[in-house]
């Protein structure tokens, strides 16, 4: 191709065909083979100098690569050696780019023109080599370039910023951040988290400790600055922990302001920057919000109280046009009345998430109020977890609470008197009308009372599932607290705390409380016999067309009630589901792994993964124990039952390829020798 004809070409032409080979897949030495080829364009062809550049430097993880524009003797690259809470060396590598002397923008003038081709930060780089990822910008960088640039931005052109804060990173990173903000600026995703990480340049703190002021006015200052430079904000994603009330206050009032007017995405996520009532009611009147993801209240931040909702509700028709919602609150009491302020009829995802207890009598309010949505009938996917629910709080004598709460040696007690009343079809009963649910998962911790018929119930009221998930994570008796239904102790509400044994000779009054208290459970304890069982299971599958993944926290698979002739006939009666993929069976009992996993490869040949829990219930000295021999008597029940279910795991996978052969074979000899009596139409069909 002639240069005449190559400059007739349109330059953003060869920008998307280079795009295009940074696509391609590693090779085998981990470098992209497209990010190279790239390269060579760009030092070898004048016409394509520029596209190339320009792809090459419109991503990159951080700002630290900028310093390869610069001499050597500019900058300074210090080596990090990553460390462990027991001071070990880990594998990881990490450098630290700063400038050696102080700069002028005249020194700078390669370096700013390099960052103006800058599009996009994303943390990964997997289109750069492996050894380029692991450089960071040190915050004197940041600071440096604060000074030089004054209310100009660093990358003016930047329309995507995802930036994660590696351990060897200080939080002062934040005081000078606003340089990275443009005027084109539309998405801007921070993560910040405290780890167990630390190295000698970076003293690792405990997040327990809080935030220090300093911190708090370095995020209040970039959040100003990111209300004043980018006022065409699309999508905010902040995950920071830790953050304080500050830090959540000022987040708040920066979105009740409407100083992000153009938000459709909004994500506060885990326990960051819970945000108050007035913010709630801003974000519900912004015309294009589509993604919201926050949280309502943290312990210690009371930020929702009677007031705040008697102010809500003369509001309504909030959220119009909201898609995806996730809120996340200490009990389910608050998210259960937010859910009533989303008018929203196209809603597609809703998650719920608490922090701490909930009482068994706010589980079914709660899925009342997700079935009386307006979104009930486009609603696909259904997102609860709940990590433990109480049959009543620990307890309701206001005499005995505060004689307990002025001694400073109580505490209340961990062990239930009783557990909470299972979730029956009662609880479920609203769910069931809501016939567009794609994806159900109820990470329930608390009794289930399912049996056959309301399992297929499920498969009728909703037969586009591709997901259904019903307490699997965590089965009710996987808990050392949990309590076998039906029982009651008596246990006293509160216990008088252990103190630790002093360290190095110096005192500790912390909290030593251990398991001493849950001496006397035993480990099945709390577990009882499944009413579903796998003949139900199958039932279930035969309204589910598209499930390809099923989890339950247990279903009776002993096939003691199924009749030998069932079982000789093929228990799904020839009906095959191929979606299913994975199989969570929680504490499911089991009697005869062959047989089991018989007539699972029978009903589900594209079943891949089969896993269990009972592993949580076994013994300490069972850890060592050999899986691949035969049963040994001394096993204990929990420990026979994890055996079979990675037997059964096994044995499918091996049972679909016999089957497939068996079928490959006998088509192969009907076609090559077909029975006299059968029509020929038939034999070679």
């Amino acid at each position: 191709m002639t240069a005449n004809t190559l400059s007739r070409i349109p330059q953003e032409l060869f920008e998307h065909i280079f795009r295009l080979l940074m696509l391609e897949p590693c090779n085998s030495d981990g470098k992209m083979v497209g990010c190279r080829t790239v390269a060579y364009f760009a030092r070898t062809c004048r016409y394509l100098h520029e596209p190339a550049v320009n792809v090459l430097w419109h991503t990159i993880p951080d700002i630290a690569l900028l310093f390869f524009t610069l001499p050597r003797e500019m900058c300074l690259v210090q080596h990090l050696i990553m460390l462990d809470e027991q001071d070990n060396c880990l594998e990881e590598k990490m450098f630290a780019s700063m400038f050696a002397s102080k700069p002028s923008e005249a020194m700078l003038a390669r370096f700013f023109a390099y960052a103006h081709r800058v599009k996009a930060i994303h943390h990964r780089g997997c289109h750069l080599p492996p050894t380029v990822a692991v450089f960071s910008a040190n915050p004197e960088t940041y600071h440096a370039l604060a000074v030089i640039l004054q209310d100009r931005s660093l990358l003016p052109n930047v329309e995507s910023i995802d930036f994660h804060r590696k351990a060897v990173v200080s939080t002062a990173v934040f005081r000078s951040f606003n340089i990275l903000f443009g005027y084109s600026l539309k998405r801007l995703s921070i993560f910040s988290r405290e780890g167990p990480v630390r190295d000698k340049a970076w003293l690792w703190r405990d997040p327990a400790l809080g935030v220090e002021p300093q911190e708090e006015k370095d995020f209040q200052g970039m959040l100003a600055e990111l209300t004043k430079r980018v006022p065409a904000l699309e999508m905010l994603k902040l995950n920071m922990y830790p953050s304080s009330a500050t830090m959540a206050l000022t987040t708040s009032a920066a979105l009740a302001e409407s100083s992000f007017a153009y938000l459709t995405s909004l994500q506060l996520l885990d326990d960051c920057l819970p945000i108050r009532p007035d913010a709630f009611r801003s974000l519900g009147y912004l015309p294009n919000l589509h993604v919201l993801e926050f949280s309502s209240n943290i312990v210690f931040w009371t930020f929702w109280t009677d007031v705040d909702f008697a102010g809500l509700a003369a509001e309504n028709h909030l959220f119009p046009v909201l898609r995806k919602l996730s809120i996340t609150g200490t009990t389910s009491a608050v998210p259960t009345k937010l859910l009533g302020w989303v008018s929203s009829p196209t809603l597609a995802l809703l998650t719920i998430y608490t922090d701490d207890d909930v009482l068994r009598s706010d589980i079914d309010p709660l899925i009342a109020a997700i079935a009386a949505m307006p979104s009930r009938d486009s609603l696909s996917a259904l997102n609860v977890c709940i990590p433990d629910v109480m049959h009543e709080a620990v307890s309701t004598n206001t005499a005995l609470l505060a004689c307990y709460n002025a001694n400073a040696r109580c505490r209340p007690s961990r062990r239930r008197a009783r557990a909470p009343e299972p979730l029956s079809r009662t609880t479920f009963e609203p769910l069931m009308k809501m016939h567009s649910l794609e994806e159900v998962m109820l990470d329930i911790h608390c009794p289930l009372d399912l049996d056959d018929a309301l399992l297929e119930s499920f498969g009728l009221a909703w037969p586009k599932l591709r997901l259904l998930n019903l307490g699997a994570p965590s089965p009710w008796g996987t808990f050392v607290t949990d309590v076998r239904v039906g029982e009651v102790h008596d246990f006293p509400p509160f216990v008088v705390r252990q103190l630790a044994p002093p360290q190095d000779g110096a005192g500790d009054d912390s909290d030593s409380d251990g398991d001493e208290e849950f001496d006397d459970i035993e480990m099945m304890g709390a577990w009882s016999h499944p009413r579903v069982t796998l003949l139900g299971l199958l039932a279930f599958a035969a309204h589910v067309p598209f499930l390809a993944e099923l989890g339950l926290d247990s279903f009776d698979a002993t096939l003691a009630a199924v009749p030998l002739a069932r079982l000789e006939q093929r228990p799904a009666r020839g009906v095959v589901h191929g979606a299913l993929r994975t199989l969570h069976v929680g504490l499911s009992p089991i009697e005869n792994p062959w047989a089991v996993a018989a007539v699972l490869s029978d009903a589900f040949p594209g079943l891949v993964e089969v896993d269990c829990l009972w592993k949580l219930l076994e013994e300490d000295d069972e850890d060592d124990v050999d899986r691949d021999g035969p049963e040994r008597a001394w096993w204990s029940l929990q420990k026979r039952y994890g055996t079979r279910w990675e037997r059964v795991g096994e044995l499918v996978q091996k049972f679909v390829k016999v089957r497939s052969h068996e079928r490959t074979r006998k088509r192969k000899a009907a076609y090559v020798c077909p029975s006299v009596d059968m029509p020929m139409q038939e034999a070679y069909q």
